[in-house]
Formats: C-alpha cells, structure tokens, sequence
C-alpha cells in the first residue's frame, strides 16, 4: 500500500490555524513534525535556541563548579 504525501501548504498551523507552510522539526523520521506558518515556526524555533542556551550555561556552570 502507498503512503499518501502529505503537504504543509494543505494543513494549518497548529499555533495560529493559519495556511501552513512547512513542517517541523524535520530532523529524524521517527519524529513527529507538525506544520507551522513561517511567523509561528520562526517563534518556535527561537523558544528552542533560548533552551538550548539555558541547557548550556547550567552544563558550564556544573563542569566549572567540578574543577
């Protein structure tokens, strides 16, 4: 049986309900994505980048701490 394709453009973004255009996060198959309009994946996007940052200066706060 083939797998139907499935199109950001035919979905709506599930922030805003808005047309999406893309899904996201695209990095593995076995990840689920959702579709995003550009405004909400650009806010999603920098929410992570913020996280990442946080996740970063607690794990260099722990490593100077040990030394």
């Amino acid at each position: 049986m083939k797998d139907k394709i499935i199109h950001a453009k035919d979905c709506k973004c599930v922030v805003c309900g808005k047309q999406a255009e893309v899904f996201w996060p695209c990095i593995d198959p076995d990840i689920p994505t959702n579709p995003y309009c550009r405004e909400c994946l650009k806010k999603e996007q920098a929410k992570l980048l913020i996280e990442l940052h946080k996740i970063d200066e607690k794990y260099n706060k722990q490593k100077g701490q040990q030394q």
